[in-house]
C-alpha cells in the first residue's frame, strides 16, 4: 500500500507517476488500470480528485494484469513485520529476496513457502503463487 497526499486540484497523473516511479523496475509503466470506487481513471485526460468527490483517506486501486502477483513476506523475527511486493510471475525470486533484505535492513535470511526452503532462481509461476501468498522469513 502506497500513500500519496494530494490537493483536490492536483492532476491525478501525479499519483500515477508516483506509483510507477516507486514500483520501478518491478511494475512496468502502463501495466495497471487505476480505479476509484469502480470507476476507471482515464489518462492522459486531466482529471483531479475533486471531480471524483475524493476525501482524505480515499483509496485509488491499481488493478493488475494477471502477469503480476503480490506475495507477502512475513517475518519470524522478534518484530514479526510483513512486507508485500508486486513482482512479475516470471521474475526469479532473488529480486523479491533482495527487496526484503534491503527494506528490512537484514544481512541474510531464509525464505520458506509451506515449509519448503526457497531458492533465488525459482519464479512465482514455478511455485503457482497467488496474491497474498505468505512467504515466511527467518534469520539466516
Amino acid at each position: 500500500r502506497l500513500t500519496r497526499t494530494m490537493r483536490k486540484t492536483d492532476n491525478l497523473q501525479v499519483l500515477v507517476d508516483f506509483y510507477y516511479n516507486t514500483m520501478a523496475p518491478v511494475v512496468e509503466r502502463g501495466s495497471g488500470v487505476f480505479e476509484y470506487r469502480g470507476t476507471q481513471i482515464v489518462f492522459p485526460r486531466q482529471q483531479v480528485p475533486v471531480e471524483f468527490d475524493m476525501k482524505d483517506g480515499d483509496v485509488v486501486r491499481v488493478v493488475k494484469p494477471h502477469t503480476l502477483v503480490t506475495p507477502v513476506l512475513k517475518e519470524r523475527y522478534e518484530e514479526s513485520r510483513s512486507f508485500a511486493c508486486t513482482v512479475r510471475r516470471t521474475d526469479q525470486l532473488k529480486g523479491l529476496m533482495s527487496f526484503y533484505l534491503r527494506t528490512a535492513l537484514k544481512a541474510g535470511a531464509v525464505f520458506e513457502l509451506d515449509g519448503r526452503r526457497l531458492v533465488g532462481d525459482e519464479t512465482p509461476a514455478d511455485l503457482q503463487l497467488e496474491d497474498g501468498a505468505i512467504i515466511h522469513v527467518s534469520p539466516a
